[in-house]
């Protein structure tokens, strides 16, 4: 089931309600394609990520619940890198506009995003394209590439990202 599955509704109203924080990080994907080469956590995760904001990006959910905040493991997911081709889909395919008030690329500073993309130069092109101030930290913890406790000043950084 998506996020925005109607039977969900409830839930959304509710969070819109109490102004909650809501984060989205979700479990090894069950891809069989994945099955191999740890796979299902190096790139299966990011995808459901993903797959997840963008389905409430392109479901109007953030003009529905602007109280709402959402918050986004994995750095986004590959969300931020293709924000283009969402944008191109936008201008081509009403399928894809019909529910936004804005362009995709609009709306992605409204969500927020953790640091867990353990790579200096995509936290950076992150903090650029969305603003240092919707980055937040993460760990992944208690997964498998997890650190703990999540450092401001680990070796990504982003403490100077921050200022």
């Amino acid at each position: 089931m998506m996020l925005t599955d109607p039977l969900l509704t409830p839930f959304w109203e509710e969070a819109e309600k109490l102004g909650a924080i809501i984060f989205i990080h979700p479990l090894l994907c069950e891809d069989p394609r994945l099955k191999r080469r740890m796979m299902p956590n190096l790139i299966g995760v990011p995808w459901e990520t993903t797959l997840s904001a963008t389905d409430l990006l392109l479901s109007g959910h953030l003009d529905t619940y602007p109280n709402v905040k959402i918050v986004l493991a994995h750095g986004g997911g590959f969300l931020p890198y293709q924000v283009g081709r969402l944008d191109k889909g936008y201008k081509q395919w009403p399928a894809v506009s019909g529910a936004l008030q804005a362009p995709p690329s609009a709306y992605l500073k409204r969500f927020w995003f953790d640091s867990v993309v353990w790579e200096p130069k995509v936290l950076t092109f992150l903090a650029e394209l969305v603003g240092p101030e919707r980055i937040v930290p993460g760990s992944d913890y208690p997964f498998d590439l997890s650190v703990w406790p999540p450092d401001w000043t680990d070796e990504l950084g982003i403490k100077s990202l921050l200022g």
